[in-house]
Parts: structure tokens; sequence; C-alpha cells
């Protein structure tokens, strides 16, 4: 949920906001009332990747680097 705080606040409570925010909380910083800053995690992590998951998924077809017929011309 996205909370609305003053720009006083976050500057006394800083790090805790920091904390919480790496921790999914996302808040709104406010001046004058008005909304100025977002502070959220630069990044989610929504999955991880890891080398050799699709091992055996893609298979490469004998021929794949034959050049197509008619194309020779293109080539260098």
């Amino acid at each position: 949920m996205l909370q609305q705080i003053q720009l006083g606040y976050a500057e006394s409570n800083f790090t805790e906001l920091v904390r919480k925010s790496l921790a999914g909380e996302e808040f709104v910083i406010m001046i004058d009332d008005r909304p100025a800053l977002r502070l959220t995690p630069f990044r989610k992590k929504k999955y991880s990747r890891r080398l050799g998951t699709a091992e055996g998924q893609v298979v490469i077809k004998e021929g794949f680097k034959d050049i197509p017929e008619g194309f020779e011309e293109y080539m260098p």
C-alpha cells in the first residue's frame, strides 16, 4: 500500500523508511501537501534467473547455420 508522508517525517526517519521500502512498502514524500517523491525499491525480485534452467528445452536443428538457397549473393 502506498503511504503518504511529509518531508520532515521522512528526514527524521529516513533509515526506517529505507528498511521498510526494501521490505516492499512504498512511500510518497509530500512537500507542502503535494506529492514530490516516491520511495520504492529499485527492483522487485519477481523471479530469479539461473544458468542452466532451460537445459534441454532449446534445440538447434542440423543445418541452422546454412545459407538459404538464393541468399548466397548477400553473404560476405
